[in-house]
């Protein structure tokens, strides 16, 4: 006869804390996936420096007061200008890798004021001296940036839209009359 294997009795308790740490090991894995998702949905390409003169720009002529506050502006290239939707636009830019690691920690939050010229060599954004040397510590030279698009709490993204559009609008009906 052979022997019986001597059975375990877990009381419900147990049970219940186990099926409780599952369940936040869940939630913690979903979030972490997450947040691994939305960085990857950024574009990846280069950024250069953006040097004067700055005006006049594709987005608002020779008006100074369309640079934000602190210097953090970019031109975009043909691959996030969006016939001009761009403008106004803000970006989450973060510096990945360049030659001799000149990445620094976390992100900047950039504004798109003007467009980059077609060329194919042209990087993904020419930032702000001031975008750049937050973003690395590389002097003169390219670095591979994320770039990813940033929702700006102030106003809705449609409002911010339709603002653009009328920004642009105005801007390219003045070039013409002239």
């Amino acid at each position: 006869m052979p022997l019986k294997k001597k059975q375990t009795f877990k009381s419900p308790a147990h049970s219940l804390t186990h099926l409780i740490k599952m369940r936040l090991f869940l939630v913690y894995l979903l979030m972490l996936l997450y947040f691994d998702v939305i960085s990857i949905l950024g574009d990846v390409g280069t950024a250069a420096s953006y040097n004067p003169p700055y005006l006049p720009t594709k987005c608002n002529g020779n008006d100074p007061q369309q640079f934000p506050q602190g210097g953090y502006f970019a031109a975009a290239s043909d691959g996030i200008w969006d016939n001009g939707a761009a403008c106004g636009r803000k970006y989450k830019m973060r510096c990945i890798s360049g030659l001799k690691r000149p990445c620094r920690d976390g992100s900047i939050i950039v504004e798109v004021v003007d467009f980059c010229h077609t060329n194919p060599l042209f990087p993904t954004v020419q930032a702000s001296p001031c975008c750049l040397s937050s973003a690395s510590s590389s002097k003169g030279s390219d670095i591979a940036v994320m770039v990813l698009k940033y929702k700006d709490v102030n106003l809705s993204s449609k409002n911010q839209a339709q603002q653009r559009s009328i920004r642009w609008a105005k801007n390219h009906q003045h070039k013409t009359s002239q």
